[in-house]
């Protein structure tokens, strides 16, 4: 009875973490837009927009400064992703190197059967 338990947990425990494809897609997401949204809100503090009575909003001839400041540190953030989730997957494939789980986090036959 123990050895169902303690089978079903791993296999159950394996499965979840190799099901978080939903979850790396909102990471991306957010990992490739966040650095852009936070370097123009730190230039739309230092904008001037009002001038006399009216607003007025000009692009000005400074503007390729944006992108030249939200490329490299959009691409560095996405850098520093890729090997922090590399580093982990590598992590979670040692600790069920002992465990017979797959990449799928199923639980081959010859380790159920053991």
């Amino acid at each position: 009875m123990q050895h169902s338990v303690a089978y079903d947990s791993r296999r159950i425990a394996a499965a979840s973490k190799w099901d978080s494809s939903s979850m790396q897609t909102i990471a991306l997401l957010t990992v490739v837009f966040l650095p852009a949204a936070t370097v123009a809100a730190i230039f739309s503090l230092l904008a001037r927009f009002a001038t006399g009575s009216g607003v007025n909003v000009a692009v000005t001839a400074r503007f390729w400064t944006y992108w030249a400041v939200c490329i490299p540190l959009t691409l560095l953030v996405i850098v520093i992703w890729y090997v922090w989730l590399q580093r982990t997957k590598i992590k979670y494939a040692l600790e069920d190197e002992g465990t017979g789980a797959d990449d799928e986090g199923s639980i081959s036959r010859s380790t159920r059967e053991k």
